[in-house]
């Protein structure tokens, strides 16, 4: 009895062996969220309670457009809770700094993503990542001419990848053909942020946006978004040359005076991507209906 025992005991070690030095079959379609303007107005230090019940679990990583809570680098602790509910150190998480998340200082969230700068690229599944942060101005020339030739070196190096997806906080995509003025549809309009410190009137127009239309050219989808979109619940716009442009944030913790306000619902952005397909559709969703509709996409996927 003993030897038949230590016989099933062998069997069963080296089934789990094999089993787990099998390859896992590569995955088909990968979700991900896309939202920004998060923080609770009426809770400091917490994310808007709509978002923060939301299972990212569901997802494969989020993509974040700033302002995550209302002072994010104000002290560790916030950072630590934000991880909590958005897992910061999954590589597939990104991140575009806000006002609100630059205003004390970039180092606490920099250091806990092992980060050197708030601006970087990233590539995974066939995309690539250009994080931007439009909080930074001439006054940081050493990072406003840093963060240009990063983007400089990502539009003249990239070939492979399906998308480029470009991930940045503010509404600077003033006079760009084909869309209205950001104040249609964000929070807010940045019309004379510096790219660089090159020429005082290098802005998004005539400096950044010609070189997304060389990589859309080349074959490789862009796809430009922005998070400060709170106040009109986001909206979707293709440019005069076939790049998109996505602005999503959600704003219903804010208490007006006007009766009015709050109506509409917030809603966020799901990512579905297929990596073989070289496809990567996206769609709002309103906040309450995201944990359900992710499910059921990811079972469709499977």
């Amino acid at each position: 009895m003993v030897r038949l025992r230590g016989f099933y005991i062998l069997f069963g070690l080296l089934f789990l062996l094999a089993s787990a030095c099998q390859e896992q079959p590569p995955r088909k379609q990968f979700q991900y969220l896309f939202a920004g303007h998060t923080y609770d107005w009426g809770r400091h230090g917490y994310m808007d309670p709509q978002f923060e019940k939301l299972d990212f679990s569901l997802v494969d990583g989020v993509w974040h457009g700033g302002d995550i809570i209302s002072e994010t680098t104000l002290e560790l602790g916030f950072v630590k809770y934000v991880d909590r509910i958005i897992d910061l150190e999954n590589p597939l998480t990104h991140i575009a700094l806000g006002n609100h998340d630059a205003r004390n200082g970039k180092r606490i969230l920099n250091e806990f993503r092992n980060l050197d700068y708030s601006y970087y690229s990233s590539t995974a599944n066939g995309l690539c990542f250009l994080i931007l942060d439009t909080t930074l101005s001439p006054a940081e020339c050493d990072h406003l001419d840093r963060q240009w030739q990063l983007i400089e070196n990502v539009v003249d190096t990239i070939s492979q990848s399906s998308h480029l997806i470009v991930l940045m906080h503010d509404g600077v995509w003033n006079r760009v053909p084909g869309l209205p003025d950001p104040d249609v549809y964000a929070n807010g309009s940045q019309a004379y942020w510096n790219t660089n410190c090159q020429d005082a009137e290098q802005y998004f127009s005539n400096s950044m946006y010609p070189k997304f239309v060389e990589v859309e050219k080349r074959g490789v989808e862009v796809v430009c978004l922005m998070g400060d979109a709170g106040w009109k619940k986001g909206m979707a716009f293709e440019s005069s040359d076939g790049i998109d442009f996505i602005a999503s944030g959600i704003n219903n913790t804010y208490k007006s005076k006007d009766k009015s306000y709050g109506t509409k619902k917030d809603r966020v952005v799901v990512f579905s991507h297929r990596p073989d397909d070289r496809k990567l559709d996206w769609e709002f969703v309103e906040i309450d209906d995201v944990d359900q509709y992710l499910q059921s996409n990811r079972s469709a996927g499977e």
